[in-house]
């Protein structure tokens, strides 16, 4: 029990340097002796000395040096030195076992030290606010305890070398036991008797200080650990504040006291408000005795700033506690509003100035002092937190507009309005009100909905029935689950199905073109599957024998887990699209044979000469074998050369009748497989007249092996056609670089062939390339401008692509791009 009552007391007075305790015989085991002693000297550290002893002989001498968790000095050992000498072994190792737990108990146990001086007395509010704060703050942030000291000297009313020395002493004695951990000086009275005295109380330890303008601090020499919040009162600032709120003002009193302190506040005031002084006439109501001074507050016009400092005496010698005492008197007797740059004054009469809290500064100087206690390094700091404060009753008191402060001041003692102070009940009432209101107008309506919901219904279907049988669309949709088949009275009679007769998908595909089943059954296939839209074209044959064409339009609705759940889509009817494109189509062909028909009348001079050509020799031949007929004998091998010779100039005149034949014919167009470079061939044999009577050379380059496309050779005749005409024209024009076209094949990706005519001429200019294929646009003097504009249909009916651009270095490149036959392009 007593090793328990040791350990008690040794952990309840752990803060303490140096805790002794006896154990009795009977605890350590040691019947010859009287006791042991059992000692902890505990540094701040965590660092201790342990030595175990008994009254007549020491067993165990060994001082053990270590932190907390258990380091040691070189050449010391924890075991066997310590128990070398153990007589009573059992008290030994219970004695050890203690100073352990004690060695592993948490640093956060030992209690910081802060002693805080202030300059006069406790009933100084600003003193009492500092330290408020700074006590406040200590406690709260730092992990462990802490204890504030608090002094004040009483400067105000006494002073002396003599005296700081005594107070010097004083302190000392008193902490000797505890001394601070860190000092805070308050004001420049503290500040100056800490540094002259601080041999005395505590030469290293960290001083913190505040409420310090830097004229005195450089007045100064603070120690290496020193550091502090300056705090610069800005009179000019206060004065500011107060101009904006009298513009009308021409008199400024400053009121200060008799004491030193006073003194340096009114020099102040003349050295920060001299900039003041052209606009405003100046009286420093200083020293005066407070009786008479309450006089000339009372005689002063209504157009002054009255600007009050500090009182801690009157020029009677009347001492004051706290400036701050006389602010209510001041005030009631002043005939104009008072300003000061003390927050400590503010709701004893004074309207505000530009000043900082002094709760604030006590925050301040508490985190500066905890940093030192944390072993930071300490700095001088401004002090950041000023602002401009003003008292809303002093401005209602004075009549002055708060629309005049500046941006940002800070308004205190101002009554809250209606909404200001009931805004979250009226607020909680505003928002209950409109959600009750809400959940009745919604249940309202809702009723209203209901009631309505069916005859709207009904109109609605009517409605889209009307609407869809007007442009001749028909409505369906199928459920898939059922597989039930819903459509509107004109679907039904789009398919020629009777209203008695159910709607399904046979009677649906009935009426379809038997051309167009095939087709039909697998788009009702796919939609049951697909989850996008799809749409298609088929005919229907009516019981009237006449055949429409529909287009449908399917949609499919899938549930959460991709299921088709129903298909919607429309039937419309677009037999009068049909029939014009139809017309429309018929219209081109017909067009585009006018236009082979114009292209061979302009080669007729060219034709004739390829006719003639063959004839001429054919007349020869037949006049040579004539006569060598008569010959006796006749030369039979020589007649049989002429008519060979007559036979070969036929065919080549029947070759070149049968084209001509072929661009002229109208016809349906026919798609056919056609290998385009004889289509290259072809062509230039036909023109070839034309290009030696113009002059022209032709190069040739064609891709060996290209692809089969499906096409209308004629069609593609004349398209060529026109781009070597086109070229030959271009190429025989003023600026052309020589005559020579260039004609080449090629396979330019895959499923696609190539046709390029490239020319030497001058080009396109910009405004003629991009309008060049446009109907009725022509470069010629004589031209319609319908060739290209041919030509591109052609092309594009095809699935192909014309394009005519200018060369990368001269002339015009043309080209048809077209693809590749099916059957070619799935064996590519």
């Amino acid at each position: 029990m007593q090793l328990l009552a040791a350990l008690a007391e040794i952990t309840e007075t752990m803060p303490s340097d140096v805790v002794t305790h006896r154990l009795s015989p009977e605890l350590s085991g040691d019947h010859r002796r009287n006791s042991i002693d059992l000692t902890l000297d505990r540094s701040p550290t965590c660092r201790f000395y342990l030595r175990v002893s008994n009254s007549a002989h020491e067993y165990l001498h060994q001082d053990y040096c270590g932190t907390v968790l258990g380091s040691r000095p070189p050449g010391s050992t924890l075991g066997g030195r310590m128990l070398a000498f153990c007589q009573p072994l059992r008290a030994v190792a219970l004695a050890l076992l203690l100073c352990c737990a004690i060695c592993l108990a948490p640093a956060r146990a030992q209690v910081k030290h802060v002693l805080i001086i202030g300059p006069n007395t406790y009933e100084l509010a600003a003193s009492a606010i500092v330290t408020s704060a700074a006590s406040k703050r200590l406690a709260e942030s730092w992990p462990g305890k802490v204890e504030v000291f608090t002094e004040f000297l009483d400067s105000s009313r006494f002073s002396g070398q003599r005296f700081e020395q005594t107070i010097a002493t004083y302190l000392s004695e008193k902490y000797a036991a505890t001394p601070p951990d860190v000092i805070l000086a308050l004001g420049p009275q503290s500040l100056r008797f800490v540094i002259g005295q601080r041999s005395r109380i505590g030469p290293a330890t960290p001083l913190v200080f505040c409420c310090i303008s830097p004229t005195t601090l450089a007045s100064v020499e603070l120690p290496a650990n020193a550091g502090g919040i300056i705090s610069d009162f800005d009179l000019a600032k206060t004065m500011e504040l107060a101009a904006s709120l009298q513009p009308d003002a021409r008199n400024v009193a400053v009121i200060a006291g008799s004491t030193a302190f006073d003194k340096q506040w009114a020099e102040t005031a003349r050295r920060q408000l001299a900039a003041f002084e052209p606009r405003y006439t100046f009286r420093y109501l200083t020293g005066l005795p407070i009786a008479q001074l309450l006089d000339e507050l009372r005689r002063l016009p209504r157009n002054t700033i009255v600007i009050y400092t500090t009182m801690f005496a009157d020029g009677a010698g009347r001492p004051f506690p706290s400036p701050r005492d006389i602010v209510p008197a001041v005030s009631e007797a002043s005939r104009a509003p008072v300003y000061s740059p003390y927050d400590s004054y503010l709701d004893l009469g004074i309207v505000g100035g530009h000043m900082d809290t002094f709760e604030a500064t006590g925050i301040a100087i508490a985190d500066l002092a905890l940093e030192a206690m944390a072993g930071g390094k300490l700095t001088v700091r401004p002090n950041s937190t000023r602002s401009y404060r003003v008292d809303w009753r002093q401005l209602q008191r004075w009549g002055l507009s708060e629309t005049n402060l500046p941006a940002g001041t800070v308004i205190l003692n101002k009554d809250p309005s209606f909404w200001e102070r009931y805004h979250d009940v009226i607020i909680a009432t505003a928002a209950a009100f409109a959600l009750q209101t809400a959940v009745v107008m919604f249940l309202l309506v809702e009723r209203r909905r209901r009631l309505h919901a069916e005859g709207s219904l009904r109109e609605s279907e009517e409605r889209m029935g009307s609407a869809a049988a007007s442009v001749n669309v028909g409505l369906w949709q199928q459920d898939m689950g059922s597989g039930r088949l819903w459509g509107t009275d004109h679907c039904r009679a789009m398919f020629d199905i009777p209203a008695g007769l159910p709607l399904t998908r046979e009677a649906l595909l009935n009426a379809v073109h038997p051309d167009d089943q095939a087709a039909a059954r697998r788009w009702l296939g796919d939609m049951e599957q697909s989850s996008t839209s799809l749409t298609g074209e088929f005919r229907v044959v009516l019981k009237s024998g006449d055949m429409r064409w529909y287009l449908w339009r399917s949609t499919t609705r899938l549930d959460d887990n991709g299921r088709p759940v129903s298909v919607s889509g429309v039937f419309s009817d677009i037999t009068a699209r049909k029939t014009a494109e139809s017309e429309a189509d018929s219209q081109r062909q017909t067009l585009a044979h006018i236009t082979r028909v114009t292209t061979l009348g302009e080669l007729s001079g060219a034709i004739a000469h390829e006719i003639n050509q063959p004839l001429t020799a054919i007349l020869a031949n037949a006049q040579a074998a004539r006569r060598m007929l008569g010959f006796r004998p006749p030369p039979l091998e020589e007649v049989s050369e002429a008519l060979d010779d007559i036979i070969t100039e036929d065919n080549r005149a029947g070759d070149v009748i049968r084209r001509l034949r072929t661009m002229l014919k109208k016809g349906e167009p026919r798609s056919e497989p056609v290998l385009l470079n004889d289509l290259v061939r072809s062509v230039l044999r036909l023109l070839r007249s034309e290009l030696i009577d113009r002059r022209v050379n032709v190069d040739l380059d064609l891709a060996d092996d290209l692809p089969v496309v499906a096409a209308d050779q004629v069609q593609m005749q004349q398209v060529l056609t026109n781009l070597v005409m086109n070229a030959m024209d271009a190429v025989t024009s003023p600026g052309a670089a020589r005559r020579r076209i260039t004609i080449a094949t090629a396979a330019p990706r895959p499923g696609y062939v190539e046709t390029v005519v490239a020319d030497c001429g001058p080009g396109l200019a910009a405004d003629q390339q991009a309008r060049l294929l446009e109907p009725f646009f022509t470069t010629k003097e004589h031209g319609l401008g319908l060739g290209l504009a041919i030509c591109k249909s052609i092309v594009n009916a095809h699935g192909g692509v014309l394009s005519i651009v200018n060369a990368a270095d001269r002339g015009v490149r043309a080209s048809f791009t077209l693809p590749v036959a099916p059957a070619m392009a799935g064996a590519g």
